[in-house]
């Protein structure tokens, strides 16, 4: 039999409470990112939570996937207090008044499929490179209109 040391015991609380440690500080690093995410789209971070993101520093795999689309918004926020959906975009250009349709159109299908997944109310935030915050209501129809020319799209796209 092989004589393990007498202070083992002591290495391993000390590696384990290293570890929970360790895990303590990301988590609070995590929800300090997530909190300034929410403030830079002009939310509450203490009533908003981030549920997934396609930015940098704070990735998630989740995607959403309804109707036959697959996507990733820039940000996925849970309005706790409004119990609705935000779907957060970022664009680099500067707003000059007006959403184009591509912004429009691209919003309201990530709306369209938080809104099939969730069950929930949806809105979107576009936030411009002039730090601009516009927001979008989910349009229903509109998201069923672009639905409907889907097969067209992908055929112009195989071309």
């Amino acid at each position: 039999m092989i004589a393990l040391p007498e202070h083992l015991p002591l290495i391993a609380t000390a590696v384990v409470a290293f570890g929970g440690i360790a895990a303590l500080l990301l988590a609070r690093r995590r929800r300090r990112y997530a909190a300034r995410i929410c403030r830079r789209w002009g939310l509450d971070p203490g009533e908003v939570s981030v549920l997934s993101s396609d930015l940098a520093r704070h990735r998630s795999d989740r995607r959403l996937m309804a109707d036959g689309l697959v996507g990733s918004p820039d940000v996925l926020f849970r309005d706790r207090r409004r119990r609705q959906i935000v779907v957060g975009e970022a664009k680099s250009r500067h707003y000059r008044g007006e959403v184009t349709p591509y912004e429009r159109f691209q919003a309201t299908l990530y709306c369209g499929m938080a809104h099939r997944l969730y069950r929930r109310p949806v809105t979107a935030i576009l936030l411009y490179g002039n730090g601009r915050r516009v927001p979008l209501a989910f349009d229903e129809g509109l998201y069923r209109q672009l639905l409907a020319r889907r097969e067209e799209c992908r055929r112009a796209m195989s071309r």
